[in-house]
């Protein structure tokens, strides 16, 4: 499916947005600008902290990996490594249950624009409709 002009624009809004976040973060990160904010981060350390990990948040654009397998067979340990998986930008969020099988056990997990990822949560038993 080809963008629309809107989307783009969005698109680019948010890389906007996060540079101006990351060019914050990155001066405050930076442990070569440590000493400059030294006795700020010493007299209030949870604000800085608050500030650090909020920006850093806002800078990962995640998004949520599901596995999705048959749930006509047992569960096996480690079973959602082991099939295709999808890619959604957020939670909670619709997936195409097209050639799905009737019940299906989901997994899901963040995935960071690194490829790091969080666990996968516990299988989720689901009826397709």
């Amino acid at each position: 499916m080809k963008p629309t002009e809107k989307d783009l624009e969005d698109l680019i809004g948010q890389i906007i947005e996060l540079t101006w976040s990351y060019a914050i973060w990155w001066e405050l990160a930076n442990i070569k600008n440590r000493e400059a904010y030294r006795k700020a981060m010493e007299a209030f350390p949870n604000y800085f902290r608050a500030v650090f990990h909020s920006m850093q948040q806002g800078i990962c654009v995640i998004v949520v990996q599901v596995a999705v397998v048959n749930a006509a067979s047992p569960a096996v340990d480690g079973e959602a490594d082991k099939v295709p998986t999808l890619h959604v930008p957020r939670s909670p969020t619709a997936i195409d249950s097209t050639g799905m099988p009737e019940q299906v056990r989901l997994y899901a997990r963040w995935i960071t624009p690194r490829g790091l990822t969080s666990p996968w949560t516990a299988a989720q038993d689901v009826v397709v409709a």
